[in-house]
């Protein structure tokens, strides 16, 4: 980055004109815009979303992950100033030192962004990296939001707070500032690719007087449209519901008036700007009061409006009403005459004679001559080392193609092989893709079966269900027939086997009596001997006479009950 004069900051402060938020210097307006500081600070908005801060700061442990210190570490060592919270710059300056030796270099440039942003495009306190001015690289390094936003509505912020307060420190992206106040003070005549090295050529800058350099400057003398801002297209003109541009910082919201600075990029004023183009808002801090007013500016941005044909002319001067209305504006200011008044005593002119003023014409003419020589002188001084520039740019240029033809050529081989690469991958790819293509249709055919089965089966089971149902139904009726039969066999078998105790009994009382009764006849047969002779005398007599046959039966029976009852005995 530049380095800074505080003079020429301090001047130019004495010159913000506070009502149209710019700088007004007499005949002439200043204005820093978007446009200028995407270009000084190489961050063009884009298609990017604009920082917009969300009043909430980041939390230590965000933080800890990206500057590798512990989140206890840095609530210990997290400092409050003036109502400013952030983190010691020594702390972060010392984790840098002790990365850059291990050879870490992703977070030491993680922590020097930390520290640029802190110290040097959102600075606040010094010596502390304001948690804001965290929050704004966060943004950047997480979501690739613009920081320019941001930058350009704390410079105005702080030219504002200064107007109430003169003794307010100018707290702001000073480099990029004095950057774009040298780039419209000091005509080059040797064209930069580069701002920054446009800027470090400006020898002119190293001399001036800034005091008195901005007093005598005049519209006409001023470098409305630097070399470096060839080839812009378009203007950012107003944001959606505002009739100019809302900026957003880190200490609250201001807007500018870009319909006042349009010939800074290159554009001629084409008449006064309507009172509703010029309105202020302001609105300081972040409280619950303003909560209404900043949710408007977000989304305020997601609708931006932008001019390019519509401002485009071939007069860069001031024309019309706005000459009228600037010289009428100017009447108003109480400040600006006093700092155009040339400092010093004024001295009179004292009476001269007519060989002093011959004298004084002679020396007229020769600082005259002296001055058309040393224009002279230097343009020739310029054109040569416009010459050995342009010489020494195309040898360098000349180096720089042959280097970018090998590069390219190196470039194209591996791109050649990375394409061949890159087919035959595409091609296994595709083969695999139709593979699983057809591999997809087996398998949609196979949930299809699979589905018409789970179907027919489910109905078999339903089917099935039922039967079983009507089967158990079946096996408990016959089931309780059966345990009723078991009871009835259980109640016949305790019939039967009372009946056959009672036969027992029974057939042991008849067996008792039987063995009476064949004792009885025991003797009855020992005692009488006359029987078997009776009987044999009848059988003599039955076949004497010719008995009938069942006289010889009854004979037989009665011979045979003798014996068996003589053998029952016998064996008793």
């Amino acid at each position: 980055m530049a380095e800074v004069s505080t003079e020429a900051i301090a001047s130019l402060a004495q010159y913000y004109d506070r009502s149209l938020r710019c700088f007004t210097f007499g005949d002439f307006q200043l204005s820093p815009m978007v446009e200028e500081f995407e270009e000084i600070l190489g961050c063009p908005l884009g298609g990017r979303k604009p920082y917009l801060f969300s009043r909430f700061y980041p939390s230590l442990a965000r933080i800890s992950k990206i500057v590798q210190i512990s989140a206890q570490e840095l609530d210990h060592r997290k400092q409050v100033e003036n109502g400013v919270v952030g983190v010691p710059r020594r702390c972060l300056e010392a984790k840098a030192r002790i990365l850059a030796g291990r050879g870490e270099w992703a977070p030491f440039i993680d922590i020097l962004a930390f520290l640029i942003f802190g110290g040097v495009l959102f600075p606040n306190v010094d010596g502390l990296v304001d948690l804001a001015a965290i929050d704004a690289f966060l943004a950047f390094h997480d979501r690739k939001e613009s920081s320019i936003v941001a930058i350009l509505a704390d410079l105005y912020d702080t030219f504002d707070r200064r107007c109430e307060k003169s003794s307010t420190r100018i707290v702001c992206c000073t480099p990029a500032l004095y950057v774009w106040l040298v780039s419209h003070l000091f005509c080059q005549e040797v064209i930069h690719a580069c701002l920054l090295e446009s800027h470090r050529s400006c020898t002119e800058k190293k001399e001036a007087s800034w005091d008195r350099l901005l007093a005598s400057k005049e519209g006409a003398s001023v470098n409305w449209f630097p070399r470096w801002k060839e080839g812009r297209t378009g203007v950012l003109i107003s944001c959606r519901g505002f009739p100019n541009v809302p900026l957003m910082g880190t200490r609250g919201c201001i807007s500018y008036n870009p319909v006042l600075a349009i010939r800074q990029l290159g554009n001629p004023m084409r008449g006064a700007p309507q009172e509703e183009e010029l309105a202020p808002i302001i609105a300081r801090g972040f409280n619950n009061t303003n909560a209404e007013a900043l949710q408007k500016v977000r989304k305020a941005w997601e609708m931006v409006q932008k001019k390019d044909k519509e401002l485009r002319g071939s007069n860069n001067g001031p024309i019309g009403g706005y000459r009228r209305l600037l010289k009428a504006h100017m009447q108003g200011l109480d400040w600006l005459p006093s700092l155009r008044t040339p400092k010093g005593v004024e001295v009179e002119a004292l009476e001269e004679d007519e060989e002093v003023q011959a004298l004084r014409a002679e020396l007229e003419k020769a600082q005259t001559f002296k001055e058309k020589f040393k224009s002279t002188a230097l343009k020739i001084r310029k054109e040569n080392a416009e010459l050995r520039d342009v010489n020494i740019a195309t040898t360098k240029a000349l180096e720089q193609e042959a280097k970018r033809d090998r590069r390219e050529e190196h470039g194209r081989n591996k791109f050649r092989g990375a394409l061949w690469s890159s087919n035959n991958e595409l091609k296994l790819r595709r083969e695999e893709r139709d593979q699983l293509r057809v591999d997809s249709l087996i398998l949609k055919d196979e949930l299809r079966i699979c589905l018409r089965s789970k179907r027919s089966l489910s109905l078999q089971l339903c089917e099935t269900e039922t039967n079983m149902l009507a089967i158990i139904s079946k096996y408990q009726e016959e089931l309780n027939l059966a345990t009723a039969h078991e009871h009835k066999v259980a109640d016949e078998y305790a019939r039967v086997y009372v009946e056959k105790e009672a036969r027992g009994r029974v057939i042991d009382s008849l067996h008792q009596e039987t063995t009476i009764w064949m004792d009885r006849f025991a003797l009855t047969l020992n005692g009488s001997q006359e029987l078997p002779r009776l009987l044999a005398k009848a059988k003599a007599m039955a076949d004497t006479y010719s008995a009938p046959e069942e006289i010889h039966r009854l004979l037989s029976y009665c011979q045979h009950m003798i014996d068996l009852m003589a053998h029952i005995i016998r064996n008793h």
